[in-house]
Protein backbone atom coordinates (compact mmCIF):
# COMPACT_ATOMS: atom_id res chain seq x y z
CA UNK A 1 0.00 0.00 0.00
CA UNK A 2 1.31 3.06 -0.92
CA UNK A 3 2.18 5.90 1.60
CA UNK A 4 -0.01 8.03 0.77
CA UNK A 5 -2.70 5.29 1.67
CA UNK A 6 -1.04 4.86 5.07
CA UNK A 7 -1.74 7.93 6.39
CA UNK A 8 -5.48 7.76 5.76
CA UNK A 9 -5.35 5.10 7.97
CA UNK A 10 -3.16 6.15 10.76
CA UNK A 11 -5.16 9.92 10.66
CA UNK A 12 -8.00 8.49 10.74
CA UNK A 13 -7.06 6.73 14.19
CA UNK A 14 -5.70 10.02 15.61
CA UNK A 15 -9.12 11.53 14.53
CA UNK A 16 -10.64 8.62 16.57
CA UNK A 17 -8.21 9.19 19.49
CA UNK A 18 -9.52 13.23 19.31
CA UNK A 19 -13.17 12.01 18.85
CA UNK A 20 -13.85 9.01 20.61
CA UNK A 21 -17.75 9.99 20.61
CA UNK A 22 -17.57 8.34 16.94
CA UNK A 23 -17.63 5.10 18.68
CA UNK A 24 -20.66 5.97 21.16
CA UNK A 25 -23.51 5.63 18.24
CA UNK A 26 -21.42 2.28 16.64
CA UNK A 27 -21.26 0.84 20.57
CA UNK A 28 -25.12 1.53 21.15
CA UNK A 29 -25.69 -0.38 17.87
CA UNK A 30 -23.21 -2.84 18.56
CA UNK A 31 -24.60 -3.61 21.84
CA UNK A 32 -28.36 -3.55 20.66
CA UNK A 33 -27.66 -5.70 17.57
CA UNK A 34 -25.19 -8.23 19.69
CA UNK A 35 -28.31 -8.72 22.05
CA UNK A 36 -30.81 -9.51 19.76
CA UNK A 37 -28.21 -11.92 18.05
CA UNK A 38 -27.36 -14.03 21.16
CA UNK A 39 -31.07 -14.01 21.73
CA UNK A 40 -31.72 -15.63 18.71
CA UNK A 41 -28.73 -17.85 18.04
CA UNK A 42 -28.89 -21.54 19.20
CA UNK A 43 -26.83 -22.26 21.98
CA UNK A 44 -23.61 -24.10 21.76
CA UNK A 45 -23.69 -27.75 22.71
CA UNK A 46 -20.29 -30.03 22.43
CA UNK A 47 -20.11 -32.29 19.81
CA UNK A 48 -20.89 -36.05 20.73
CA UNK A 49 -18.74 -38.05 18.59
CA UNK A 50 -20.77 -41.27 20.30
CA UNK A 51 -22.97 -41.04 17.01
CA UNK A 52 -21.43 -39.56 14.23
CA UNK A 53 -24.22 -39.86 11.55
CA UNK A 54 -27.30 -38.02 13.93
CA UNK A 55 -26.17 -35.88 16.67
CA UNK A 56 -22.96 -34.99 15.31
CA UNK A 57 -24.29 -33.52 12.38
CA UNK A 58 -27.21 -32.23 13.88
CA UNK A 59 -24.83 -29.99 16.43
CA UNK A 60 -22.96 -29.11 13.19
CA UNK A 61 -26.17 -27.29 11.87
CA UNK A 62 -26.98 -25.61 15.02
CA UNK A 63 -23.21 -24.18 14.96
CA UNK A 64 -23.76 -23.27 11.38
CA UNK A 65 -26.83 -21.40 12.37
CA UNK A 66 -25.51 -19.78 15.31
CA UNK A 67 -22.89 -18.46 12.61
CA UNK A 68 -25.18 -17.18 10.22
CA UNK A 69 -27.32 -15.97 12.81
CA UNK A 70 -24.41 -13.82 14.23
CA UNK A 71 -23.23 -12.94 10.73
CA UNK A 72 -26.20 -11.38 9.72
CA UNK A 73 -26.56 -9.04 12.97
CA UNK A 74 -22.88 -8.14 12.29
CA UNK A 75 -24.10 -6.95 9.15
CA UNK A 76 -27.32 -5.36 9.90
CA UNK A 77 -25.39 -3.66 12.77
CA UNK A 78 -22.59 -2.18 10.21
CA UNK A 79 -25.26 -0.74 8.06
CA UNK A 80 -27.37 0.72 10.52
CA UNK A 81 -23.54 1.94 11.46
CA UNK A 82 -22.53 3.36 8.72
CA UNK A 83 -25.54 5.25 8.21
CA UNK A 84 -25.26 6.77 11.78
CA UNK A 85 -21.78 8.07 12.29
CA UNK A 86 -20.44 8.89 8.48
CA UNK A 87 -21.62 12.78 9.11
CA UNK A 88 -19.81 12.93 12.29
CA UNK A 89 -16.68 11.36 10.67
CA UNK A 90 -17.30 13.94 8.08
CA UNK A 91 -17.38 16.54 10.46
CA UNK A 92 -14.12 15.08 12.22
CA UNK A 93 -11.94 15.31 8.65
CA UNK A 94 -13.37 18.89 8.15
CA UNK A 95 -13.21 20.71 11.55
CA UNK A 96 -10.57 18.21 13.44
CA UNK A 97 -13.73 17.63 16.01
CA UNK A 98 -16.26 16.47 15.61
CA UNK A 99 -19.55 15.70 18.70
CA UNK A 100 -23.04 14.21 18.95
CA UNK A 101 -24.53 17.80 17.92
CA UNK A 102 -22.92 17.01 14.69
CA UNK A 103 -24.69 13.45 15.00
CA UNK A 104 -27.79 15.23 15.27
CA UNK A 105 -27.71 17.38 12.61
CA UNK A 106 -26.32 14.89 9.76
CA UNK A 107 -29.81 13.22 10.37
CA UNK A 108 -31.97 15.78 10.37
CA UNK A 109 -30.34 16.97 6.94
CA UNK A 110 -30.20 13.52 5.60
CA UNK A 111 -32.91 11.10 7.64
CA UNK A 112 -35.02 10.49 4.59
CA UNK A 113 -32.21 9.68 2.25
CA UNK A 114 -30.73 7.63 4.60
CA UNK A 115 -34.32 5.25 5.71
CA UNK A 116 -34.28 4.67 1.88
CA UNK A 117 -30.66 3.94 1.47
CA UNK A 118 -30.28 1.57 4.27
CA UNK A 119 -33.57 -0.19 3.35
CA UNK A 120 -32.14 -0.62 -0.68
CA UNK A 121 -28.64 -1.08 0.60
CA UNK A 122 -29.72 -3.93 3.26
CA UNK A 123 -31.79 -5.34 0.69
CA UNK A 124 -29.47 -5.84 -2.03
CA UNK A 125 -26.75 -6.63 0.53
CA UNK A 126 -29.11 -10.06 1.84
CA UNK A 127 -30.18 -10.93 -1.19
CA UNK A 128 -26.89 -11.30 -3.12
CA UNK A 129 -24.95 -12.36 0.06
CA UNK A 130 -27.74 -15.77 0.14
CA UNK A 131 -27.81 -16.06 -3.63
CA UNK A 132 -24.11 -16.28 -3.64
CA UNK A 133 -22.79 -17.64 -0.19
CA UNK A 134 -21.61 -14.62 0.50
CA UNK A 135 -19.47 -13.48 -2.65
CA UNK A 136 -22.00 -11.64 -3.94
CA UNK A 137 -22.30 -9.53 -0.85
CA UNK A 138 -18.81 -8.76 -0.12
CA UNK A 139 -18.22 -7.33 -4.09
CA UNK A 140 -21.33 -4.95 -2.99
CA UNK A 141 -19.87 -4.11 -0.17
CA UNK A 142 -16.43 -3.03 -1.80
CA UNK A 143 -18.06 -0.98 -4.46
CA UNK A 144 -20.59 0.43 -2.09
CA UNK A 145 -18.42 1.10 -0.02
CA UNK A 146 -18.20 4.93 -0.26
CA UNK A 147 -22.03 5.31 -0.78
CA UNK A 148 -23.35 6.01 2.58
CA UNK A 149 -20.23 8.88 2.54
CA UNK A 150 -22.01 9.91 -1.00
CA UNK A 151 -25.75 10.08 0.26
CA UNK A 152 -24.80 12.31 3.54
CA UNK A 153 -21.51 13.76 2.19
CA UNK A 154 -22.10 14.29 -1.00
CA UNK A 155 -26.17 14.75 -0.74
CA UNK A 156 -27.02 12.12 -3.44
CA UNK A 157 -29.23 10.03 -3.61
CA UNK A 158 -28.81 6.04 -3.53
CA UNK A 159 -28.76 5.70 -7.73
CA UNK A 160 -26.57 9.00 -7.61
CA UNK A 161 -24.16 7.58 -4.19
CA UNK A 162 -23.47 3.99 -5.95
CA UNK A 163 -22.43 5.27 -8.87
CA UNK A 164 -20.14 7.72 -7.28
CA UNK A 165 -18.54 4.83 -4.68
CA UNK A 166 -18.20 2.79 -7.45
CA UNK A 167 -15.68 5.07 -9.63
CA UNK A 168 -14.17 6.46 -5.96
CA UNK A 169 -13.59 2.19 -5.45
CA UNK A 170 -11.66 2.49 -9.02
CA UNK A 171 -9.38 5.32 -8.25
CA UNK A 172 -8.76 4.34 -4.01
CA UNK A 173 -8.70 0.33 -4.71
CA UNK A 174 -5.99 -0.23 -2.14
CA UNK A 175 -7.40 1.30 0.61
CA UNK A 176 -11.05 0.43 -0.44
CA UNK A 177 -10.04 -3.43 -0.78
CA UNK A 178 -8.29 -3.39 2.68
CA UNK A 179 -11.22 -1.66 4.59
CA UNK A 180 -13.46 -4.34 2.89
CA UNK A 181 -11.11 -7.05 3.53
CA UNK A 182 -10.88 -6.16 7.15
CA UNK A 183 -14.23 -5.46 7.95
CA UNK A 184 -15.60 -8.62 6.15
CA UNK A 185 -12.54 -11.23 7.73
CA UNK A 186 -13.11 -9.95 11.18
CA UNK A 187 -16.75 -10.18 10.98
CA UNK A 188 -16.66 -14.01 9.70
CA UNK A 189 -14.19 -15.07 12.08
CA UNK A 190 -15.90 -14.00 15.00
CA UNK A 191 -19.19 -15.30 14.08
CA UNK A 192 -17.96 -18.28 13.71
CA UNK A 193 -16.30 -18.04 16.55
CA UNK A 194 -18.97 -17.10 18.58
CA UNK A 195 -21.20 -20.13 17.02
CA UNK A 196 -18.24 -22.57 17.81
CA UNK A 197 -16.82 -21.52 21.44
CA UNK A 198 -18.82 -22.21 24.50
CA UNK A 199 -19.45 -18.83 25.17
CA UNK A 200 -21.73 -18.56 28.20
CA UNK A 201 -25.02 -18.21 26.83
CA UNK A 202 -25.55 -14.84 24.61
CA UNK A 203 -21.98 -13.49 25.86
CA UNK A 204 -19.96 -14.54 22.27
CA UNK A 205 -22.61 -13.12 20.22
CA UNK A 206 -23.08 -9.72 22.10
CA UNK A 207 -18.99 -9.71 21.93
CA UNK A 208 -18.75 -10.79 18.45
CA UNK A 209 -21.12 -7.91 17.23
CA UNK A 210 -19.78 -4.92 19.38
CA UNK A 211 -16.34 -5.90 18.22
CA UNK A 212 -17.18 -5.57 14.99
CA UNK A 213 -18.89 -2.43 15.76
CA UNK A 214 -16.37 -0.75 16.65
CA UNK A 215 -14.20 -1.33 13.79
CA UNK A 216 -17.02 -0.24 11.88
CA UNK A 217 -17.15 3.12 13.76
CA UNK A 218 -13.33 3.45 12.92
CA UNK A 219 -13.20 2.03 9.31
CA UNK A 220 -16.07 4.83 8.68
CA UNK A 221 -13.19 7.62 9.48
CA UNK A 222 -11.34 6.21 6.91
CA UNK A 223 -13.95 5.60 4.46
CA UNK A 224 -15.12 9.74 5.11
CA UNK A 225 -11.60 10.24 4.97
CA UNK A 226 -10.97 8.75 1.48
CA UNK A 227 -14.11 10.61 0.37
CA UNK A 228 -13.52 13.99 1.04
CA UNK A 229 -9.97 13.43 -0.70
CA UNK A 230 -11.53 12.20 -3.74
CA UNK A 231 -13.36 15.47 -3.86
CA UNK A 232 -10.07 16.87 -3.07
CA UNK A 233 -11.73 18.60 0.50
CA UNK A 234 -8.42 17.80 2.16
CA UNK A 235 -5.72 18.67 -0.52
CA UNK A 236 -7.41 22.09 -1.17
CA UNK A 237 -7.90 22.70 2.35
CA UNK A 238 -5.61 25.36 4.00
CA UNK A 239 -3.54 23.24 6.82
CA UNK A 240 -4.70 23.74 10.28
CA UNK A 241 -4.01 22.38 13.89
CA UNK A 242 -5.12 18.89 14.58
CA UNK A 243 -4.45 16.02 15.96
Amino acid sequence: MKAGRVKVFSRAFALLIANPVVLLPALVVGVLAGLAAGAVAPPVAPIDTSDPTSLVAAQAGTRYLGSVVVYGAMLLATIAINALTIGMAGSAWDDYRTSLADFASSLRANGARLIATVIVYAAIQAVLTVLTFGVGGLVFGFFGLYVFAAVVLGKQTFAGALRESVRITAVRFATSLTVVVLLFAVAIILSVGAAVIPFPPRVGAAAATVLVALLTGYANLVIAGEYRSSQGAIAARPNRAGP
